[in-house]
């Protein structure tokens, strides 16, 4: 099993390599075969759960009522207001510094105060 590999322009000979012959080779070990007794008789489970539940079976809840108009709103001013404090930049209105942080400011807020309002809708 040799392999001739094409040496550099330089070295223009051939390269042969072999591998030694006094190592010894890996071989694959055998594998037991199963019992039949291992096949016929599984393991068979102790407890049983019955059929899965889901949904309003578990917990019997109203859902929570849609957003408000206002905190929708908010949602919509924080989702909307980096982009607009990126185009005021590019086109050179206020500053780079001046629009992040009052993108910052506003963002925080809006956020904030669209968080009291879903926390406050989702406990009625």
């Amino acid at each position: 099993m040799a392999e001739c590999v094409q040496a550099s322009p330089i070295y223009a000979k051939q390269v042969t390599t072999k591998p030694p012959e006094d190592q010894p080779h890996w071989q694959q070990p055998a594998w037991d075969a199963p019992t039949a007794d291992a096949e016929s008789d599984p393991p068979k489970a102790t407890i049983d759960f019955g059929e899965p539940l889901s949904g309003a079976v578990l917990v019997p809840a109203t859902p929570a009522p849609p957003p408000s108009v206002i905190e929708s709103g908010l949602n919509v001013i924080g989702a909307v207001a980096w982009p607009v404090a990126i185009a005021l930049a590019l086109f050179g209105v206020g500053g780079w510094w001046l629009n992040i942080i009052v993108v910052l400011v506003l963002s925080s807020l809006t956020s904030a105060i669209a968080g009291e309002m879903k926390k406050h809708r989702k406990r009625q």
